[in-house]
């Protein structure tokens, strides 16, 4: 049987028609996937993901930067603890009193420290032994001490008197009042003791301590 053209070309280009159809939806439905697939940042730019991971790097580094920050901060405030006070050398230059009662030196230096007078016994000319100044309201300060008779140097008080040299050091201090320590270092002192026993300092010395 022969077929005609126009009947056996119809279903023909209907198969045709339909096939080049689906590739063509298949081919759209690829190119659709690969689309998609091309518009992922992280898929082509792998660079900008690991950017945000080091974001997040960064950010924690900069608490830990913070942190570090605010320590050093805190152990850099200085400390509002005053220096304790100090022992002081004093100087009084005015000498009075007898071996048989107590002996007072006044005009003191170190108001803090000596409150400008003390007293002690009068024993302390008499030989060697330890000793305490009672200060005016500034406490004591207790002394080692050796008390000489030079009779073998020409004696520079005046009259009959009697010079003495009185040598010793500080052992100890009992201070009363904010920013009082006391009193250091060595006493030193030339005195002239009368017949009467009265005692006074030798002219133009002080007493040292």
């Amino acid at each position: 049987m022969v077929e005609l053209p126009g009947w056996t070309m119809k279903p023909r280009s209907r198969i045709i028609a339909a096939v080049a159809a689906g590739v063509i939806a298949a081919g759209g439905i690829v190119l659709g996937l690969e689309l998609s697939g091309s518009q992922s940042p992280a898929a082509n730019h792998p660079a900008t993901a690991s950017t945000g991971n080091s974001g997040l790097s960064a950010s924690g580094t900069d608490a830990a930067v913070g942190s570090t920050g605010a320590g050093s901060s805190s152990s850099s405030t200085p400390s509002s603890t005053a220096p304790a006070p100090l022992k002081v050398a004093a100087i009084c230059t005015v000498v009075r009193g007898n071996l048989s009662s107590t002996i007072t030196v006044s005009a003191c230096s170190q108001l803090q420290a000596t409150g400008g007078s003390g007293t002690f016994a009068g024993t302390v000319l008499a030989g060697s032994g330890s000793a305490t100044i009672t200060w005016n309201g500034t406490g004591t300060t207790t002394f080692v001490y050796v008390s000489s008779h030079p009779a073998s140097q020409r004696s520079k008080c005046p009259g009959d008197d009697t010079e003495t040299t009185l040598r010793g050091s500080v052992t100890a201090n009992s201070p009363l009042g904010a920013g009082n320590a006391g009193i250091r270092g060595s006493i030193r002192a030339k005195l002239c003791i009368d017949p009467a026993l009265n005692v006074s300092l030798l002219a133009g010395r002080a007493f040292q301590l």
